[in-house]
């Protein structure tokens, strides 16, 4: 992919900083003193000055002896009182509990409470924190109208993870504790507020507000706490006797009924599938406003980004199903049981990415649930080549914590079995339930269920080999095999090994089949190869062999470089049943992609087939050739297929095969075929997909004159813009000094100001560039922010110093602090 893939790499960036400081600095786990039973928060918000004033209430048991202080994660607060409660002996219970101040200590990140005396372990101890806090740096977001934006609506929503909620209730804030809450919020008569559990009360004020009264009675961690208050369409659903609630923007009561439609659906298969039902009670989920993630996990209550609307010109290319059955699945696999420490976060996101493709399988099929996983085994391995490591690690989220984590368990599902592996996954949840959990915990019941099973009399299995390798080390096999096949006897010598280095990886035990067809069968057998020497297999087939097929169905994630011949490519895309292995007949057929007959069955399969994920994959192919004009025959085929979906990937080939081919000669003609393509096109995906591809084709001083006037097209989460921005930056013309400077300051998501601030990076030298960056540094985006500091690092400007020093002042973030305090000391030094 080249610059366009170093350029993801750029945006990369930007979440990343997001992702690194969302968890603490603890190596492992953080030794908890005192145990958190429940937590009472009383907050009064007032969204247009943007304040938060507060009471929290918390009622804990000491987990040591000589219990004497204890520390309170509070960041940025105006913390007014600590007060411990005490209990007087009465019938009145108005007058049953009193509070007294007690000493305490705030350093605007930690109160740490100094009791007078020394407590036994499990003593019980209720204080109380009243504090104020005004528009927090994370934690507590206000959403307002303002002369750039001002069409946004008052909102404000919180994001806990991973160590967030410090940030605006003072609270124990890491996973490894877990408490019942009450959350019960003050606000304007105008708005609607949602938080986690049940709705207790409403009462009506007499100063123009309204208390909502929220209680949640089963235990959960404190980054799933939330609240979001605002204005919202609400549609109300339900499955057996779960109420379900999607609140989403006003006017947009249709497209919320669409896009969250199989939340009932969703929330049954789930129940159905870990035989566990939904435990918390109602379900809600909520589309904000300029959310930072795509969604939030928060115990009975999801937040969503406001793109999980939109329109009926969005699918196929976006379909919100997928997002809501993660932060779905997450009510079970992060909720109910939650990892103990940040290293073991797979267990909470692998889970949730694993049921999302599961629910895919339910509902869409097998063809779709096995591409899901192959698009995911892509993405590890590609990840995998740049930076390898475990899932298990202190990184924060990766790729691993996702789709490596989900592919971890499709293969143990596959080794288990359906069954067993349900089982398992049901033992797991249903013993570990409210509690925080680590993969060991995992590795016992998966043990414990295919080893306890009377049906099978087999020899006892041990699958810690299986965790170590996948979850503890880093990388996958990466298998070399061939082949010799005696016509005469019909007698199969197989010849597999392993080739990954040893230094970096392990020698894998996890079995991988290879699919044997004959002109009289089809079977599969086992291989395992347990040494880099690797294993001679030998075979008597019934038969003439017709195809070797090495992994099929992509059941093992790993490499794999196995000589056959191009018949036998031919004969697995042409025969094979299986989707995945069509897929990978066409990516195998690459090296004999200038031979005719392979050009003809590629160029039917990619028309014809009946999955749109071998079409899909097919253009890819076809970039590889030499004598062909590939350009033209995709763009032929490309009004005749129907899904989107394969429409943009041919318009990614083109691009691609510009790349390999600058020397093409139908470049003018090309391009005005995409041009006339993604005009007004229904797809907002195509279009954007068709700008990318221009940025390959056109040339540079071009450009310009070609996309720019696309950045006036609204369009899905801003992909038309952010691919206009995206295909300028090749340009390098400065001519798009403009469109990044409006698009920095009045970008409407994030991250299309994070392009638009990837495009200024080269015009550092201009002062009206610096004046914008300057600006930027107030941006509500943590990971903009930080980006900010490190561009203007390059170009050091007495302009940008009192910018620097009040966000130094507002800031509670020990590395962004760090970076401003370098760059004004490089601005002074130049003065």
């Amino acid at each position: 992919m080249k610059k366009h893939y170093l350029f993801i790499l750029l945006l990369f960036v930007f979440t990343s900083v997001s992702y690194s400081q969302m968890f603490g600095n603890e190596p492992t786990e953080r030794e908890r003193t005192y145990d958190v039973e429940h937590i009472k928060i009383e907050v009064k918000l007032d969204l247009k000055n943007k304040t938060l004033d507060g009471i929290v209430t918390t009622e804990i048991r000491s987990a040591a002896d000589d219990f004497r202080s204890f520390k309170v994660d509070a960041v940025g607060m105006n913390v007014k009182s600590v007060k411990e409660c005490l209990y007087n002996h009465t019938d009145n219970p108005e007058l049953a509990e009193t509070y007294e101040d007690i000493p305490f200590e705030y350093d605007k990140k930690e109160i740490t409470v100094n009791l007078e005396h020394k407590v036994a372990k499990n003593f019980p101890f209720k204080y109380r924190v009243e504090y104020s806090i005004t528009d927090p740096e994370k934690g507590l977001y206000f959403i307002a109208p303002d002369s750039i934006f001002p069409n946004k609506r008052y909102e404000v929503w919180t994001q806990g993870e991973g160590e967030d909620n410090r940030y605006w209730f003072p609270c124990y804030d890491y996973p490894n504790d877990k408490a019942t809450t009450e959350v019960i919020i003050t606000t304007d008569v105008a708005y609607q507020t949602l938080s986690n559990g049940e709705l207790i009360m409403i009462i009506e004020n007499p100063d123009g507000t309204r208390t909502w009264h929220w209680s949640l009675s089963k235990p959960h961690s404190s980054y799933l706490v939330m609240l979001a208050v605002g204005n919202y369409d609400v549609v109300e659903d339900g499955w057996k006797d779960v109420p379900i609630f999607s609140y989403g923007p006003p006017g947009e009561l249709e497209n919320i009924k669409r896009c969250y439609g199989e939340t009932d659906d969703i929330i049954k298969f789930f129940s159905e599938y870990s035989n566990y039902k939904y435990p918390w009670g109602r379900f809600s989920q909520v589309a904000v406003q300029d959310f930072i993630y795509g969604g939030m996990e928060n115990t009975g209550a999801v937040v969503l980004f406001d793109g999980s609307v939109y329109d009926d010109r969005v699918p196929p290319d976006y379909n919100a199903t997928g997002l809501v059955a993660h932060e779905l699945a997450h009510m079970w696999w992060g909720d109910v049981v939650t990892c103990k420490n940040w290293n073991e976060i797979w267990l909470n996101e692998g889970f949730a990415t694993y049921f999302e493709a599961l629910y895919k399988e339910y509902s869409l099929g097998k063809d779709e649930f096995d591409y899901s996983i192959l698009k995911k085994s892509d993405e590890v391995l590609e990840v995998d080549s740049i930076k390898r490591m475990p899932i298990y690690t202190r990184h924060g989220l990766t790729t691993n914590t996702y789709s490596k984590g989900a592919l971890v368990l499709n293969m143990l599902r596959h080794q288990m079995g359906d069954e067993m592996f349900k089982k398992a996954l049901n033992n797991y949840i249903t013993k570990y339930e409210y509690q925080n959990v680590v993969t060991k915990n995992l590795l016992d019941e998966v043990n414990g269920i295919f080893n306890n099973n009377p049906e099978f009399d087999r020899k006892p299995v041990d699958f810690s080999y299986f965790f170590e390798e996948w979850i503890y080390k880093a990388g996958q096999p990466e298998f070399k095999g061939n082949y010799r096949f005696n016509y005469s006897t019909n007698e199969l010598s197989l010849n597999i090994l392993q080739i990954q280095n040893p230094k970096e990886s392990s020698v894998f035990q996890t079995p991988v089949e290879v699919e044997l067809v004959t002109e009289k069968s089809k079977k599969k057998y086992t291989i395992r190869t347990t040494t880099v020497r690797g294993i001679s297999n030998e075979y008597k087939l019934d038969g003439k062999l017709l195809n070797v097929n090495f992994n099929p169905g992509n059941s093992v994630l790993c490499k794999a470089y196995v000589t056959k011949p191009k018949e036998m490519w031919l004969y697995q895309l042409e025969k094979s049943e299986n989707a995945i292995d069509r897929i990978m007949a066409a990516r195998g057929l690459k090296d004999f992609i200038n031979d005719y007959d392979v050009i003809d069955r590629l160029s039917w399969y990619m028309r014809n087939d009946k999955f749109w994920g071998v079409r899909n994959e097919i253009p890819a192919v076809f970039t590889q050739l030499t004598d062909f004009d590939v350009p033209l025959m995709l763009m032929t085929d490309f009004d005749d297929e129907q899904d989107p979906r394969v429409k943009r990937s041919m318009l990614t080939a083109i691009g691609s095969y510009f790349v390999n081919n600058p020397d093409y000669k139908n470049r003018d003609t090309v391009i005005g075929l995409i041009m006339s393509r993604i005009k007004g096109n229904k797809s907002y995906y195509i279009t954007a997909d068709g700008i990318i591809a221009l940025s390959k084709i056109a040339d540079k001083d071009k450009l310009y004159d070609l996309v720019a006037p696309f950045i006036n097209e609204n369009s899905h989460n801003e992909i038309i813009r952010r691919s206009v921005i995206e295909a300028l930056i090749e340009s390098k013309d400065s001519r798009a000094v403009d469109i990044y400077k409006e698009y920095a300051i009045r970008g409407s998501t994030s991250r299309l100001r994070s392009y638009a601030i990837a495009g200024l990076e080269d015009f550092v030298d201009d002062a009206t560039v610096i004046d914008v960056l300057n600006k930027k540094l107030s941006d509500r985006s943590r990971g903009i922010r930080s980006r900010v500091v490190d561009i203007l690092s390059r170009a050091p400007s007495a302009s940008s110093k009192p910018y620097l020093e009040e966000l130094l002042k507002r800031t509670n973030d020990d590395d962004l602090s760090i970076k401003i305090k370098e760059l004004l000391s490089k601005i002074e030094k130049s003065l």
